[in-house]
């Protein structure tokens, strides 16, 4: 059974290229820079930034925490932490799956 994939590179010799499989995606930064997707999960080998507050940041699809400030107050045993979280339903998913797909699509054709 032959493996299908795609690879784009910007030039032969470019360290930093994108492969899709049948199952499973890579995207290459350099030799120790990596993000993986496949039937395992995701991985992301390598320093990582998240420019986002914490009620930016979804769980499960749909909890956010408290907003970084709220959770900075101070807590005792007569006044506990505000360490909950909050279900945000999510409204926007089915937009921006939308246009994910059409752009990834996109990058299928040709």
């Amino acid at each position: 059974m032959a493996i299908n994939s795609k690879i784009w590179k910007l030039r032969k010799d470019s360290k930093a290229f994108i492969t899709v499989k049948d199952s499973e995606a890579f995207m290459t930064g350099s030799d120790t820079k990596f993000v993986k997707v496949n039937k395992a999960g995701t991985t992301i080998y390598g320093p990582l930034s998240i420019v986002a507050g914490e009620e930016s940041i979804k769980t499960a699809g749909m909890f956010s925490r408290l907003p970084d400030l709220v959770q900075m107050i101070p807590e005792t045993m007569t006044t506990p932490g505000p360490h909950i979280k909050v279900p945000v339903p999510p409204i926007h998913v089915g937009i921006n799956l939308a246009l994910d797909v059409g752009f990834f699509a996109a990058l299928l054709v040709g």
